[in-house]
């Protein structure tokens, strides 16, 4: 064939394609027993991928995006508007498919929401007490929730703003070993022959007890029966994180199964500060430092034949707000009940929190079904247990947030968001717990597309993590809201 036929071919097959594209609405076409992936018209015209959408969350590597320093990546919010919530109990919404005309973003604040009972006092009435009085009380926050929290993203932001405005300083929770590259807020430094033990060893049957404490892992060293070979931990500031992190004042740490005589040093910019000779003692201990300065490297150096289990440390101040970041990368929530209860009641009575954020759903929603009648008995099941084993602690719900997936050639919102939503408020208030609409402070359907689509983008290409600059916009919006149901409350108390 000539080369001037074999151009006018091609040519002709790409305008039938186009052709075709045009007034074809579906993006597939069955040939026979295949299926072939063609543009609609609104591919061709609006750049939008009709690619596939990224393996999923458990499968997917450490979130490495890069951040600014987070003093400059504030988003204020004092412009956002507030609605009325339309969340119905007794209803779940009827799922949609067609894509989202709209493009811009509706994201809010919105109110949080509990039953309100006149017998009963505010659900938040310790809390906000707590922060009337941070000056001379410590008031912890612990903020669990599942891979959209990894790397201290958005606790980090809420963490600062309530340490700005109530006092407080210091990050708070920290396990032993961490996911490699998860974090951002500290260096962390391992050192030695150290294994961590999580949920997953519990389910792979590797370990045979589940004695997690509250951070649902726990590390132990290699054995060291001489003073050269300590096993370590060094902690030092992160260039990227909020000042108030560094300016601790007060060191705890967490252990149990203690075997053996056990030698611990705390290291104070490399002068130790402080030895102690741990006799065996099987049950839950603490340890606390108190330091006259914040050091610009902390170092926990370990020395025993038989390490016992070591369950996190904290750096933090003796008064003020203390807010954790505790992440389970795929947990949907449901873990609470896995793990042994006695611990658990003896770590939240030691550590006396005043609130517990649980923030998960992501892992939930691509299990495509209409019936989550499992899902409403777990998620019940671990709210009791909560008030179980940390009875003065309030809980409150931070709802599943959007996500998309590509249907018919868009990205749009999973027909799971709203169902799961529904029934996490559901549970809430049956529970005693407050709930925070994140879908709705999102800007509802389709509202991660819009947020992928921001410049900068508040959202990942994955279109279901926020990015950085989202995270930071996501603390704020719940921030907000807080603070407002703390104005009134203290208003109606003064």
């Amino acid at each position: 064939m000539k080369p001037l036929k074999t151009a006018s071919f091609f040519l002709s097959i790409i305008f039938v394609i186009i052709g075709f594209s045009y007034f074809n609405q579906k993006a597939t076409v069955e040939v026979g027993s295949f299926q072939v992936q063609l543009p609609t018209r609104k591919h061709l015209f609006s750049g939008q991928s009709s690619g596939s959408m990224p393996v999923f969350l458990e499968q997917q590597a450490e979130l490495t995006e890069p951040r600014n320093a987070p003093q400059k990546t504030a988003v204020p919010v004092d412009t956002l508007r507030t609605e009325k919530d339309t969340i119905s109990e007794q209803n779940l919404p009827k799922n949609t498919t067609t894509p989202e005309k709209d493009s811009a973003l509706k994201a809010q604040v919105v109110p949080l929401r509990y039953r309100a009972n006149s017998l009963q006092p505010h659900p938040l009435a310790k809390l906000y007490e707590a922060l009337n009085n941070a000056n001379y009380v410590q008031v912890r926050i612990m903020h669990y929730g599942d891979s959209q929290i990894e790397g201290d993203r958005i606790t980090s932001y809420l963490r600062n703003h309530l340490q700005e405005a109530f006092g407080g300083s210091g990050i708070g929770l920290l396990p032993i070993n961490l996911i490699p590259g998860t974090h951002t807020s500290i260096k962390h430094q391992p050192g030695g022959d150290w294994k961590r033990y999580t949920l997953y060893d519990i389910r792979k049957k590797n370990i045979n007890h589940t004695r997690m404490g509250v951070l649902f892992s726990y590390s132990k060293f290699g054995a060291y029966s001489h003073t050269e070979s300590p096993a370590t931990l060094t902690l030092s500031p992160s260039p990227i994180a909020f000042n108030r992190i560094e300016n601790y004042n007060q060191v705890r740490l967490f252990y149990g199964e203690n075997t053996s005589p056990l030698i611990i040093q705390l290291a104070c910019n490399d002068t130790i500060f402080d030895a102690d000779l741990l006799s065996p003692r099987k049950a839950f201990k603490e340890l606390k430092w108190q330091l006259p300065a914040s050091p610009k490297t902390l170092e926990f150096r370990f020395i025993a034949e038989t390490s016992p289990e070591l369950y996190g440390i904290s750096l933090e101040s003796s008064t003020g707000v203390i807010v954790d970041n505790i992440a389970l990368r795929g947990s949907s929530g449901t873990d609470f009940t896995r793990i042994d209860k006695v611990l658990q009641k003896a770590f939240y009575a030691t550590l006396e929190p005043d609130v517990i954020l649980l923030q998960f759903g992501v892992n939930l929603v691509p299990h495509l079904t209409s019936n989550f009648t499992y899902y409403e008995r777990q998620l019940r099941r671990q709210l009791h247990r909560i008030k179980e084993v940390s009875p003065n602690s309030a809980i409150i719900l931070l709802g599943v947030s959007d996500m998309a997936h590509k249907k018919g050639g868009f990205y749009q919102s999973y027909e799971n968001i709203e169902p799961i939503r529904a029934i996490q408020k559901k549970v809430a208030m049956e529970s005693g717990a407050l709930f925070w609409d994140t879908y709705k402070a999102m800007g509802g359907k389709n509202a991660m597309v819009k947020w992928v689509a921001q410049q900068p983008p508040l959202g990942r290409k994955d279109y279901t993590h926020f990015s950085y600059k989202g995270a930071t916009f996501m603390a704020e919006l719940f921030y907000e809201s807080l603070m407002n149901d703390y104005e009134k409350y203290t208003h109606a108390h003064k």
